[in-house]
């Protein structure tokens, strides 16, 4: 049994016991990594993972635990070496890992395994969205199969509690 521990403070995470709560983890850390890393390609990636992840866990749902794409250290813009759903059933991975292929191809990535080192980039978080979001999520990768490329949304401020007004722009464009 494989333990992380990702800071003194943080709680062990158990992979094998709480894939949810690890994924969860990663999840975080990886958003953090990709402001550190800058540039828009790392930032982009996380947001069409987090899209594609929701149209998986449309079509295959309670299935989909996670979603990383593995990305070259010497990486050119739009190329990715992999894109890997973590999945709760094994007999299932194959199917759905090319269907993640062939929406993150859609999506405008070339998958190019290099055969070189690697460094993973998760998903962004897509718990705290609300049902047009996710519905706007689940469209936009619809709409790249189809042929009509759309750039990703970052959902990340959120709105403010009832009963609060708000101090700034809030995401209320349905």
């Amino acid at each position: 049994m494989t333990m992380w521990k990702c800071s003194p403070d943080s709680p062990k995470i158990t992979a094998f016991n709480a894939p949810e709560k690890f994924i969860a983890r990663m999840t975080l850390l990886t958003c953090t990594r990709a402001t550190q890393l800058g540039g828009n390609f790392i930032n982009n990636l996380c947001l069409d993972l987090r899209d594609v992840r929701v149209w998986l866990n449309q079509c295959y749902p309670g299935i989909v635990l996670g979603l990383v794409a593995d990305v070259n250290w010497t990486y050119q813009s739009g190329d990715i070496a992999d894109a890997v759903p973590f999945c709760a059933r094994q007999d299932a991975g194959k199917i759905i890992q090319s269907d993640t292929k062939r929406a993150m191809s859609a999506l405008g990535y070339r998958i190019a395994p290099s055969g070189m080192d690697v460094f993973q980039i998760w998903a962004a978080p897509h718990d705290h969205l609300s049902a047009h979001q996710l519905v706007r999520c689940l469209g936009r990768v619809k709409a790249a199969l189809a042929g009509n490329y759309q750039p990703p949304e970052d959902y990340s401020r959120l709105r403010p509690p009832v009963g609060e007004h708000s101090q700034g722009p809030v995401d209320d464009n349905f």
